[in-house]
Parts: structure tokens; C-alpha cells; sequence
């Protein structure tokens, strides 16, 4: 949940540090709790002391169970870093619970929003800040104020090739005459870029 909970931060503030925190966190997460022949998630890190029966919860509760929300962050993580690899591993997790989401949906809720994601369309959103760095609050501003469950959002200065090293949505991108930008996308295919808020909600709109 803790990597989940950067992706957003990330989100929030494009700050680079908490994506690679999330990636890092991601790759200790299937490192330690996945399981090949299961093809799922565990409770408990193979690093922690031997139990009689190592815990797995499924169920979504008040609080989402751990597995779901792997499931959904290495979904999203997929979108931005462009790691086919953290999509592969999601859906080998989410396969084996196809019957038990179909035949009780009520206590897979999460598993549900995550299996919604990768179904998608999700909406991709770059936003770009001219090389001063500021003036993209209004456009973020327009992308948040919206319900878009099934979306991801990155941002960076443009130019600045350390903000888009490795996120396909940033590459190649650039601040339009020098304003801040945003481009919606979807499968990495964007609509021409906008640089003002009603053009942008007008593509978030036909989304």
C-alpha cells in the first residue's frame, strides 16, 4: 500500500524521487511476497520467520487486501514506466481470481477497480512545464477536479531529461511556445497538445 500510496504522491507532485521510490518498493514487493506457482501474492515476505501456514487475505474489506492493491500498482506503474514486465506479473495475479470475483463481487471491490484499469481505456495525461518551471496548476487543477478513475497522470519541466528519463508519456515531449502543456493520451497515442484549460477539458470531456 505504501508503493500505491507514492504512485499518487508522484502523481500530486511529479516529484522523479517518489516514482523511483514506488519502483523500488514494487520490485522488493515481488521479490519477497510473490509466488511463482501460486501465481498470487502473499501476506508475509519470504524473509519472515516460518510459520505454520503462511497468510494470504483475498478479500476487500473496509481496508483493501494487499493483494488487489499490488495488483492496481503494478498496473499503474506499467503506464508510467513502460515495464511490460509489471503488467505481466499483474495479470498472472489477477487470472486465478476470475471465478471468485464473478461469483462474490462484493468482497473483491478493489480486486474489481483493478481489473477495470487494465480493461481500460485509461486516460494518459503528460503535463509539461515551460522551462521556468511553473504554470501548470491551472491544467492540473482542470485534470484533478475530475473523476477519472482509470487514469494516469505525469508531469515534468520540459527539457529536463533527468523528470522524463524513463516514462514513455514524457518522451519527446515539449511546452508548446513556451506555455505549459498537456498532452492526453491514450495506449501512449496523444491527441494534438493543448496549452489552456478549456481545450483540455474538452478532451478529458471525450474521454
Amino acid at each position: 500500500m505504501v508503493a500505491a500510496a507514492l504512485v499518487d504522491v508522484y502523481e500530486a507532485t511529479f516529484d522523479r524521487r517518489w516514482l523511483d521510490e514506488a519502483r523500488g518498493l514494487a520490485e522488493d514487493m515481488v521479490r519477497l511476497f510473490w509466488d511463482e506457482r501460486l501465481e498470487g501474492f502473499y501476506d508475509t515476505g519470504v524473509d519472515h520467520e516460518r510459520l505454520i501456514v503462511r497468510p494470504r487475505n483475498l478479500f476487500d474489506n473496509a481496508v483493501p487486501c494487499g493483494s488487489s492493491v499490488a495488483i492496481e500498482t503494478l498496473f499503474r506503474l506499467a503506464i508510467l514506466t513502460g515495464e511490460s514486465r509489471y503488467e505481466a506479473t499483474a495479470v498472472r495475479a489477477l487470472r486465478p481470481m476470475a471465478d471468485l470475483m464473478a461469483r462474490h463481487a462484493s468482497g473483491f471491490g478493489r480486486f474489481l477497480c483493478a481489473l477495470d484499469f487494465h480493461l481500460g481505456p485509461v486516460v494518459e495525461i503528460a503535463l509539461l512545464a515551460p522551462e521556468r518551471g511553473d504554470g501548470i496548476q491551472a491544467l492540473a487543477a482542470e485534470v484533478f477536479g475530475r473523476y477519472l478513475p482509470n487514469r494516469v497522470v505525469t508531469g515534468s519541466i520540459a527539457g529536463d531529461p533527468r523528470g522524463a528519463e524513463g516514462i514513455p508519456l514524457l518522451q519527446g515531449r515539449e511546452a508548446i511556445g513556451g506555455k505549459p502543456t498537456a498532452y492526453v493520451c491514450r495506449n501512449y497515442a496523444c491527441e494534438l497538445p493543448v496549452t489552456d484549460r478549456e481545450s483540455l477539458a474538452r478532451q478529458l470531456d471525450a474521454s
